[in-house]
């Protein structure tokens, strides 16, 4: 008895649905459960069923058929194609972008995929895009054409370990959500500790003495890193840090951003210089700033984390460090077309160096 298409998209994921369905039909012919020649739904067919429009379904057939699985008969409909067409299809490469644990991707993600893609086409591979969390299935990292992940988004223990049951290679943008660095995995990140102390070395040479730092701290290996450099350019300088003035946010969001704000002023009111050596926290950070009346950078000089975007949000030319995200996607596609010529390529944490843009958000003490 022949099996029929199962159709199932999520309405609620971040992932394109066109890219939902492509690969909920890719799946179940690459894995035989179709039968070539068999005949599919029609494009109205799956529109009615799955509730979307007529232009997606059609985006997801097109790929389908470009790529030798399906062909389609003008006045017959469409049809699984002969399975020597499915080989040819499994010998195109494909690096497969994955989202963890995020239903909507932030700036700085999408920017990560920019680089991925630009790298890609480059090499004359395919891109596939993937939003995943612990629900969801993994049959789709399963084909053959599949040479490896990268992965962005929050990384927990618990996501890494699904993941690593694959066998697939995979590199991480970014740190884990955890303390320690996490062995026999390739990891792309910034130097947290190199930003850090670039942001508190421009505030002493400007002349600050009491500055202050806002993170997540010692929650995880980024803020442990982002305090010691912070810490290296009071010790160069032979400055005391101010433990008042160093400040642990609950967790990464604007709003702990503005609470950490408060609390850092009731305890240590007599700062000139901050640094927030992160994109959201800087948000609620300012945020609490100008409901305070405290003048940025007459009253306070701020170096803070984002791009040029941030700085149009924030009505302020930030003088901030950046996370170099294109170049993370780049590095990391680099790093898995090295793994598949090299397999001792893989495994360590490499670290971009710092990017310090100087703004309009610092200034010399009086």
């Amino acid at each position: 008895m022949k099996k029929e298409l199962v159709l199932h998209i999520d309405h609620k994921n971040s992932e394109p649905l066109y890219k939902q369905l492509k690969e909920n039909i890719k799946e179940q012919i690459i894995s035989g459960k179709l039968e070539e020649g068999i005949r599919i739904p029609s494009v109205e067919q799956m529109s009615k069923t799955l509730n979307i429009s007529i232009q997606t379904v059609s985006q997801a057939i097109q790929e389908l058929d470009e790529e030798g699985l399906i062909y389609c008969r003008r006045g017959k409909g469409i049809f699984i194609a002969p399975k020597e067409k499915h080989a040819e299809a499994c010998k195109i490469k494909e690096v497969v972008f994955v989202l963890c644990n995020i239903e909507y991707p932030r700036l700085s993600y999408l920017r990560i995929l920019s680089g991925v893609e630009s790298e890609v086409i480059k090499q004359q591979l395919y891109l596939g895009y993937y939003n995943f969390n612990e629900q969801r299935s993994l049959s789709p990292f399963k084909s053959k054409n599949n040479i490896g992940m990268v992965l962005g988004g929050v990384i927990t223990p618990n996501t890494l370990e699904t993941i690593s049951k694959l066998s697939i290679p995979f590199v991480i943008t970014g740190d884990l959500f955890k303390r320690e660095i996490e062995p026999g995995v390739t990891i792309i990140a910034d130097d947290d500790e190199g930003g850090a102390y670039l942001a508190a070395k421009h505030l002493i040479e400007l002349g600050h003495r009491r500055i202050g730092l806002i993170t997540d701290l010692r929650k995880y290996l980024w803020s442990n890193l982002q305090l010691k450099g912070f810490e290296k350019a009071h010790q160069e300088a032979k400055l005391t840090v101010d433990k008042k003035a160093v400040i642990e946010s609950d967790d990464l969001w604007p709003e702990s951003g503005y609470t950490a704000a408060k609390k850092l002023f009731q305890q240590s009111a007599s700062i000139t210089g901050l640094v927030v050596p992160s994109e959201n926290l800087t948000y609620g950070i300012v945020r609490y700033l100008k409901e305070k009346n405290i003048r940025i950078p007459a009253d306070i000089s701020l170096v803070g984390k984002g791009s040029d975007y941030n700085s149009d949000i924030l009505g302020i030319k930030l003088t901030r460090l950046e996370t170099q995200a294109e170049q993370l996607g780049r590095t990391a596609v680099d790093m898995l077309l090295k793994y598949n010529t090299d397999k001792n390529g893989l495994f360590k944490r490499i670290t971009l160096p710092a990017k310090f843009f100087n703004g309009a958000s610092t200034q010399k003490t009086k």
